[in-house]
């Protein structure tokens, strides 16, 4: 009985496993990395969001550029009554995607640096963040900042990195669709060292 149990571990590990190499092997081909979205702000009125460097806003479920810009850019985000605003105003968009356009832009939601991009989503009045940024760039922070401190084996140390990555890619797979995969207050999320 007990082989059977071994036995279907490994098989739905290796299932688990292929199928996040098939994810990472499709993403890497076209260019993406996989990604996470992690929620950083929820139910709020608002927040003081920062890019630093260049980046441009999009339209998260079109995909359609609303606007762009090459340096600081520092206002106040808030919904009004007719869509967000985030110093000008998107008229009848209540959702917006505030992407890097390059490595060293980073986004910061009320002095809180984060890296990757920043999703607005307004619901009911209130505002929700979701930063969304690489797996590997979030694994590297996370193990990192909460590792360092246990005096592990590094052989231990590897296996916690692949169980952490696998539990990631499973997570992402089966919710595609999701507005975000991990609570930022649950993690206590900052993105620390390696960010």
């Amino acid at each position: 009985m007990r082989n059977f149990f071994i036995a279907a571990f490994l098989t739905a590990f290796q299932m688990v496993s292929a199928t996040n190499t098939e994810l990472l092997i499709k993403k890497e081909e076209q260019g993406q990395s996989p990604s996470i979205k992690i929620l950083v702000g929820e139910n709020m009125e608002g927040a003081l969001v920062e890019a630093k460097g260049p980046y441009k806003v999009v339209d998260p479920l079109t995909n359609q550029e609303l606007s762009r810009g090459s340096r600081l850019k520092r206002y106040y985000l808030q919904q009004r009554f007719d869509g967000l605003k985030w110093g000008e105003g998107y008229p009848g968009v209540f959702q917006i995607k505030i992407v890097p356009e390059s490595p060293d832009t980073s986004i910061l939601v009320d002095g809180i640096q984060y890296k990757g991009s920043l999703e607005v989503y307004s619901v009911e009045g209130e505002i929700h963040l979701v930063n969304e940024l690489p797996i590997e760039l979030y694994l590297k922070s996370y193990l990192t900042s909460n590792l360092a401190k246990k005096r592990l084996p590094k052989v231990s140390l590897d296996a916690l990195a692949i169980v952490a990555r696998t539990d990631l890619y499973h997570k992402v797979t089966q919710n595609k669709r999701a507005f975000w995969h991990l609570h930022g207050k649950e993690i206590e999320w900052v993105c620390r060292n390696y960010c």
